[in-house]
């Protein structure tokens, strides 16, 4: 069975192939743990130490995740756990489920992810994932847009409180070390909601993640350059750490104002807020 999505720029995964794998793993981790306990056993009953041993030694802090006992009954389960973690962070990267989400989605599928709180790793668990999130797609692109709009500081007087201008300026957009020479970019998850929603709204395909603003702000940077333009998007960022986001098509700008106009109706007043309803982006 393969992953399969409406976007072509995302390669499909062989999702039979993988749970195969993953529980031929858990298998081997299954004989290993029993070999362990006989080899316990066996040293236990020769040279007679609590304190000391194979199971002393597997059971030692640092050992395994959550310091759980491996030959103890939760050892198998805190290695599955660690198996699957490893799993959906790797169909997370290599399925593109990351084009479908906004920011806020990923940062709550991470902590997912670390906290341990994901479902078993089976067909059933991926497909309903992958359903959910393409079914759901519109609103979470949506709200990257409404999540943008909340975090501009009105400090700045190219940012208006009501509506999206052709210009926006972000805080914390990267971050700077003089002694070092060293940039690291912070705020380009958003840049990534914005654009996935225009594309919507153009017709076009949701771009592949792996290629998205993180990806282009280095490779940018790297050549020694300190802005970057893409079809939708001027960015220029400076070393105090603010990023200067212009749009380049005025199109976009009214209709992600649209989507404002729809969750916040005060906001652009209502005449605006009543052409909102219309359905401004194509699915």
């Amino acid at each position: 069975m393969d992953i399969e999505t409406p976007n072509a720029l995302i390669p499909s995964l062989k999702i039979d192939s993988l749970i195969a794998n993953r529980n031929k793993a858990l298998a081997l981790v299954a004989q290993a743990q029993k070999l362990l306990l006989e080899a316990e056993s066996i040293a236990q009953a020769t040279f007679p130490n609590p304190h000391r041993g194979i199971a002393s030694f597997f059971s030692r802090r640092g050992y395994t995740y959550a310091s759980a006992d491996f030959l103890g009954d939760k050892g198998l389960k805190a290695v599955e756990k660690e198996v699957d973690a490893a799993g959906w962070e790797y169909l997370l990267e290599q399925s593109g489920l990351k084009s479908f989400m906004n920011n806020k989605r990923r940062e709550d599928f991470q902590k997912s992810i670390h906290d341990r709180t994901f479902p078993p790793l089976c067909v059933d668990a991926i497909m309903g994932t992958i359903t959910e999130l393409h079914e759901h797609r519109g609103d979470m692109m949506e709200d990257g847009v409404v999540e943008i709009y909340r975090s501009l500081s009105w400090d700045y007087k190219t940012n208006s409180p009501q509506q999206f201008g052709a210009k926006i300026i972000l805080n914390r957009f990267c971050e700077y070390w003089k002694e070092t020479r060293h940039m690291r970019f912070v705020g380009y998850n958003g840049l990534d909601d914005l654009i996935r929603v225009m594309c919507m709204l153009d017709g076009k395909p949701e771009p592949d993640h792996r290629n998205g603003m993180h990806f282009q702000l280095e490779t940018a940077h790297q050549a020694g350059a300190n802005e970057l333009e893409n079809d939708y998007l001027k960015v220029r960022w400076y070393r105090k750490g603010s990023g200067h986001v212009t749009f380049r098509d005025q199109r976009m700008v009214d209709q992600m104002n649209r989507i404002i106009a729809r969750r916040f109706p005060n906001v652009l007043g209502a005449d605006r807020a009543e052409h909102a309803e219309e359905k401004c982006y194509a699915q």
